[in-house]
């Protein structure tokens, strides 16, 4: 009889444990955004080093990346230097780049702890060696 109830509490307990586990998974997607953990599964699991996320409500480009400061300014000025722009400036975590009388600011931001978000206005060029859908 004892040994009875210790197995039904203990599916019971089980059950609860798994649903518990269900709803922090929902709500950690829920909150960073399905795209989000997509492009940090991508850019955990593979060597590409940064990755385009979406287009923001200003038309802004977000990307991410796991690279630290000092790689990730290297990488996006290499980037945009192969694409013709001139770095100009820094203020802040604000960098500027200039091509043809055109002025660009790609910004970052320490992001989820391991990761660094890269806005580009307008999305004027594109950083990224991998895309979201």
């Amino acid at each position: 009889m004892i040994v009875k109830r210790f197995g039904i509490m203990t599916g019971i307990g089980v059950v609860v444990f798994f649903l518990i586990g269900l709803l922090f998974m929902n709500s950690y997607i829920h909150n960073t955004g399905a795209e989000n953990v997509q492009m940090m599964e991508t850019l955990s699991t593979t060597d590409q080093a940064i990755g385009f996320v979406e287009i923001d409500e200003h038309g802004n480009g977000i990307y991410l990346t796991k690279k630290t400061l000092p790689e990730s300014v290297e990488l996006l000025r290499s980037r945009m230097a192969e694409q013709g722009w001139t770095y100009t400036a820094q203020e802040g975590s604000g960098y500027f780049f200039e091509k043809d009388n055109q002025t660009v600011v790609l910004t970052t931001t320490v992001w989820q702890r391991k990761y660094r978000q890269i806005k580009v206005q307008h999305n004027i060029v594109n950083v990224a060696d991998v895309h979201n859908k």
